[in-house]
């Protein structure tokens, strides 16, 4: 019986370590992308309700050129396996204090904390030479540009928060507009931040 009792207790116990393993997995793709491996958008909201405060954040938002033509082309899984490379690369510049999250079908968006606006800009010049190297899939070379928006603020409210995410997204229309494949800003975000120093 004592045995029995050892037994049972060994398989409730890693019964229980293995839905807590799996339990954590499941909260891990919920807030991951399926395709990229980024954040997704569900991720983003959560940061937006745990804000801290004190910090900086520089926003840089990411629009694929001419994407729905890589689509209509080459195919939806090739279309598939370019975002999974996009995602790769823009990991490269992912650490404690960058994070980048998808939040469209080719829209993506990086959230620096505790950077200067000269940091920013600089991270929205490595997006757009990252996403110029051809990417190769199924032998085929793919040429894929961005159209960049960046925004900058140390405002901590969730509701300005949203405000300067749609300042990063007018941005990046604005490089758009003055032909792609390249970074843009409102004027005013940058006037008197230019020579800000790093907090990192």
């Amino acid at each position: 019986m004592m045995d029995f009792l050892i037994i049972y207790g060994i398989a409730v116990t890693w019964f229980v370590v293995i839905l807590a393993m799996e339990w954590r997995k499941l909260r891990k793709k919920a807030y991951q992308d399926f395709t990229t491996g980024l954040f997704n958008r569900y991720a983003l909201q959560q940061y937006k309700k745990n804000m801290k405060n004190g910090i900086t954040r520089g926003l840089i938002y990411i629009d694929l050129d001419n994407f729905k033509g890589i689509n209509d082309s080459y195919g939806h899984h090739i279309g598939d396996m370019i975002l999974q490379e996009v995602g790769n690369r823009l990991k490269e510049l992912t650490n404690e204090q960058h994070y980048f999250f998808r939040v469209g079908g080719d829209e993506f968006l990086l959230l620096t904390e505790g950077c200067s606006a000269a940091t920013v800009r600089d991270l929205a010049k490595q997006v757009v030479e990252l996403l110029n190297e051809p990417i190769v899939t199924e032998e085929k070379n793919v040429i894929v540009s961005g159209s960049v928006g960046i925004s900058f603020t140390d405002i901590n409210s969730a509701q300005r928060f949203e405000g300067i995410i749609e300042q990063a997204e007018q941005a990046m229309y604005q490089a758009k507009g003055n032909g792609k494949n390249q970074f843009d800003f409102l004027a005013e975000q940058f006037v008197t931040r230019d020579h800000g120093e790093d907090n990192r």
